[in-house]
């Protein structure tokens, strides 16, 4: 099959019909509608073998190809507009491709993205999604706002992918259930776009979880002016399959520094904590409290009874 037939056959009916998309898929380049508000782009690429693996299903990676991207929009505030999907392939699985379609389409479609544009090449399967977002301009969020005596908090449950990654490498061997819901979180992650939506206002910085939860919190600290964190780890961190491996024995560290959880890690002034506890609840949003942000350099992770975690690995380390 030749690309344009590729891309005419799989990729030109992908996403949503927006108005504000004047020319997608097809032309030397799409063209998209000017708007008020701040524009937000953002980039990630899945390479098999190190992001996932070349046997796992062409729906989940299409999903989580896309997912990822939409989870940096989130952290930014931002409403997801539009995605251009690059697709390097070692050669043509009309089955494989079909279903990476499929996956990547459910999620454009749930979050009004449109398709518009990408590329198609022969090589290692390698996937490249770049999304762009909008943002009322004096409301977007950033890393670097953190400071001392602000909460910490969690949009959602982490460890989900760390413990499903060792449930696909049959590292873990959980009761069915359990193994099921660790797999999907790990292969098919939910961008907090509401959670996201939520924070504007109100929240003074902010990062999605995809390195571990101390690696990007620690990338928030840094940037805010080298500051620490002092968390206290609960049960509210995690979800019920995660509580179960820890109640059995398991690593909190594997779970606090693994990744691929794609929530939301926000700061907030210790003022502005009752607007978010009311917003958090008006809108159903599950945000847990973790702890505090401090002077001190370094990010101390204590349990319930205040003896430090031992923690040997820090987060996901690209090179």
């Amino acid at each position: 099959m030749r690309e344009f037939e590729l891309i005419d056959g799989f990729f030109s009916a992908l996403g949503a019909r927006r108005d504000d998309v004047i020319l997608g898929v097809g032309d030397d380049a799409a063209i998209i509608a000017p708007d008020t508000q701040a524009s937000v782009v953002c980039t990630d690429t899945l390479v098999a073998g190190v992001h996932f693996e070349s046997k796992d299903a062409g729906g989940d990676v299409g999903f989580k190809s896309l997912a990822v991207n939409l989870s940096d929009l989130a952290a930014m505030g931002a409403e997801p507009v539009w995605a251009t999907v690059n697709l390097t392939i070692p050669g043509f699985d009309e089955i494989w491709i079909r279903d990476f379609c499929a996956g990547l389409n459910d999620l454009a479609l749930r979050y009004g993205v449109a398709i518009v544009g990408g590329d198609t090449t022969r090589g290692p399967l390698t996937i490249t999604v770049q999304a762009g977002g909008r943002v009322p301009v004096d409301q977007a969020l950033s890393r670097s706002g953190a400071r001392p005596g602000q909460r910490v908090y969690l949009s959602g449950p982490i460890g989900d992918g760390a413990l499903g990654l060792k449930v696909a490498q049959g590292d873990h061997r959980p009761r069915a259930d359990d193994a099921s819901y660790l797999l999907s979180r790990l292969r098919r992650p939910e961008p907090a776009i509401d959670a996201g939506r939520a924070l504007r206002g109100v929240a003074t910085s902010a990062i999605d979880i995809s390195d571990g939860l101390l690696a990007d919190l620690g990338h928030v600290l840094r940037l805010s002016g080298g500051y620490g964190a002092e968390l206290v780890v609960s049960s509210s961190w995690f979800s019920s399959p995660v509580c179960r491996y820890v109640e059995a024995g398991g690593d909190i560290g594997v779970l606090i520094s693994g990744g691929d959880d794609y929530v939301l890690a926000c700061t907030v002034d210790e003022a502005d904590a009752g607007l978010f506890a009311r917003r958090g609840s008006k809108d159903a949003l599950p945000w847990v409290e973790i702890g505090r942000v401090v002077t001190e350099p370094g990010i101390r992770v204590r349990d319930p009874r205040g003896r430090l975690v031992d923690i040997t690995v820090q987060g996901y380390q690209h090179f």
